[in-house]
């Protein structure tokens, strides 16, 4: 009988309360939003993302006018979103729409309190490789006291291949943290026709706008613990 009980209660517990003779979930399957209550409370976290995501979708078929005024309130959502989830999907659906506007958002995440946030805002602010970009991700690498936010930062500038975007990942190579300064030769090289290995000082003064002479030959125990390892 305990069973048979148990089983009943889990079963109501399911299938949800009734209210006006229809099936309310409580976990919000299939539920039917009540305009009372979206008047009150305005729609649900997952509404806003949906709409946000729908929005991204449709970016290519708005003409340049709608594109900027959907930039504009989108910024303008950034700056008064207290989700980070939801100011991670407006960072992504500004990406798409690549206007001035949206490269102003995009640039207004670098500065998030969210960590998440700041890495997804280095990601992509560079989807348009505006080179204005360069001094910002540099400074990123200096200032930002996230491991995680330095790297993406690190590894955004090898889409640059710059004077100023080698410039900026020199203070990467002189960090303590050997992944940053691992990230930091991989952009470096990824443009470079020279190699330098794992040689931290000469990928240190290339990155500063010297051509050392690159390596000519590498012991085994320097390409197994390259400079900037030790």
């Amino acid at each position: 009988m305990k069973s048979a009980s148990f089983a009943i209660c889990l079963l109501l517990l399911v299938l949800g309360c009734t209210k006006n003779g229809a099936i309310s979930n409580p976990f919000g399957w299939g539920m039917i939003d009540d305009p009372a209550d979206l008047a009150k409370y305005g729609p649900s976290p997952t509404q806003r993302r949906d709409d946000i995501r729908r929005l991204a979708r449709y970016t290519e078929e708005m003409s340049d006018s709608e594109r900027q005024l959907n930039a504009s309130k989108l910024t303008q959502q950034l700056k008064d979103e207290q989700d980070p989830l939801l100011r991670m999907e407006i960072l992504k659906a500004l990406a798409a729409l690549q206007t001035p506007s949206a490269q102003e958002g995009l640039r207004m995440g670098l500065y998030d309190s969210e960590p998440r946030v700041r890495v997804l805002a280095v990601e992509t602010l560079v989807v348009g490789r505006d080179p204005k970009a360069v001094e910002e991700l540099g400074d990123l690498i200096v200032r930002d006291r996230e491991l995680d936010v330095r790297i993406a930062a690190a590894k955004a500038l090898e889409q640059f291949d710059s004077a100023e975007a080698r410039k900026a990942l020199a203070p990467a190579i002189q960090d303590r943290d050997p992944a940053l300064r691992y990230v930091a030769i991989q952009s470096l090289k990824e443009n470079s026709q020279v190699d330098y290995g794992g040689d931290a000082e000469k990928w240190e003064a290339y990155a500063m706008g010297e051509n050392p002479a690159p390596p000519e030959n590498v012991s085994l125990t320097s390409w197994l613990v390259p400079s900037f390892m030790r």
